[in-house]
């Protein structure tokens, strides 16, 4: 086995408590590399319990342990143990840090600013991101994108780009060749890109956002971006973000202004060399409102990656579920923002933000004097004079039962 480091109490970063790492020093090298911009010294203050903890055992496995990490981790593969270190990095990062916002997105500077690319997981953020690389466009990350709180600039982790293996056979000679060339940390699972500074940014470098954009990989079919509302953009910013340790409410303000003042579109693609030429088309220049040449807002465009909606539409409750009973009322405390004529809420004290669709807002909107069941279906018909009465009945069931359970109301 690899002679072990003496474990000693080390300042990772900004972090506010100290992090453990027992490991050979091979291994501790690899964290230096992969944490752009992040600094390991010896922790100034007082000894006190550690944040995070890695430690290799005598039969060569490396575990991970802290006060963030919902379950300890075992690793028996190198990259794959820097791997979880780093995730959990991040956990304790976004719990402890004040004033940080975190997305699940990427981020490439295109014109002097910031692209943020939304999707879900294993939509090809990471991909995408080598292939800007490729194309010579500096990184913010690939998979996590930070947020001033205070001012909304982006803020890079400093989080090297890691691939997961293997790659995707439908590559161009030349993006897989950059990849191949700049993959110096291969583990059985990940593969991480050693990039220069001129193609990565460094831990707290800071960018103006320009645009958020909605990936939207297709199987065929050429790369088009397509406009979207911005309230169908703020849905998915708050469905990826996962810092929760301001109140909801401020959490929600900031990403409102922050989606207002910024671009939004739908990035549909399927080869991911055509995205990365159409993006340095349209995003290569900017003017005083946005990018030249691409709309931000396109009234009617339907809604993406909603997080938590408060019911669907034209849903049935079952037979078997009664009516609900009594006159309900808003609970206090919950603050409401619109866009697009959507409507979020915050609960500041469930630390939740939930979406409403049209019949869930004009809901929402009665209950500000206290009503029954029968009562809101009665405003609803008249509402959505179209849509069958029985249809609205369930609907307005199922609202009101969701609402209960977000403790968004309560009985009169």
């Amino acid at each position: 086995m690899p002679a072990l480091q003496q474990s000693e109490l080390l300042r990772l970063g900004d972090l506010p408590a100290p992090v453990t790492l027992r490991v050979p020093a091979e291994v501790r090298g690899l964290l230096t590399e992969l944490l752009r911009g992040w600094t390991f010294e010896p922790w100034p203050g007082k000894a006190c319990e550690p944040i995070l903890a890695m430690e290799m055992t005598p039969a060569g496995r490396f575990v991970i342990t802290g006060r963030w990490v919902p379950e300890i981790k075992d690793r028996s593969d190198v990259v794959d143990a820097a791997c979880g270190f780093i995730a959990e990095l991040i956990r304790a990062y976004v719990n402890e840090v004040p004033n940080r916002l975190c997305l699940h997105a990427a981020g490439a500077i295109c014109g002097g600013r910031l692209l943020i690319f939304l999707g879900t997981r294993r939509a090809g953020k990471s991909v995408l991101s080598a292939a800007l690389a490729a194309a010579g466009l500096r990184l913010a990350g690939d998979d996590i994108i930070m947020i001033d709180a205070a001012d909304g600039s982006g803020v890079a982790g400093g989080f090297s780009p890691r691939l997961r293996l293997p790659l995707p056979q439908d590559l161009a000679p030349t993006t897989r060749s950059f990849i191949d060339s700049h993959s110096d940390t291969i583990g059985r699972q990940y593969a991480y890109l050693a990039l220069a500074p001129d193609l990565m940014a460094g831990k707290d470098e800071r960018f103006d956002i320009g645009a958020f954009i909605i990936l939207d990989r297709k199987d065929n079919g050429p790369a088009v971006l397509r406009p979207i509302e911005k309230s169908a953009s703020l849905s998915a910013v708050i469905w990826q973000n996962f810092a929760r340790r301001a109140p909801s409410a401020d959490i929600l303000d900031r990403l409102y202004a922050l989606v207002e003042r910024s671009g939004t579109c739908i990035l549909e693609y399927s080869a991911v060399e055509e995205a990365v030429q159409l993006l340095q088309d349209r995003f290569s220049t900017w003017s005083v409102d946005g990018p030249a040449g691409v709309q931000t807002i396109l009234p009617d465009a339907g809604e993406v990656a909603a997080p938590r909606s408060a019911a669907p539409a034209a849903v049935k409750a079952p037979a078997n579920r009664p009516p609900l009973t009594g006159r309900f009322r808003r609970r206090d405390g919950i603050a409401e923002r619109q866009l697009d004529g959507k409507s979020f809420l915050a609960d500041n004290d469930g630390g939740t933000i939930t979406v409403l669709n049209q019949m869930a807002a004009a809901i929402w909107r009665a209950l500000g004097e206290p009503a029954t069941q029968d009562e809101l279906v009665d405003l609803a018909v008249l509402a959505f004079p179209e849509t069958d009465r029985a249809v609205i009945e369930g609907d307005v069931g199922s609202i009101l039962r969701d609402f209960l359970v977000e403790r968004l109301i309560l009985e009169a």
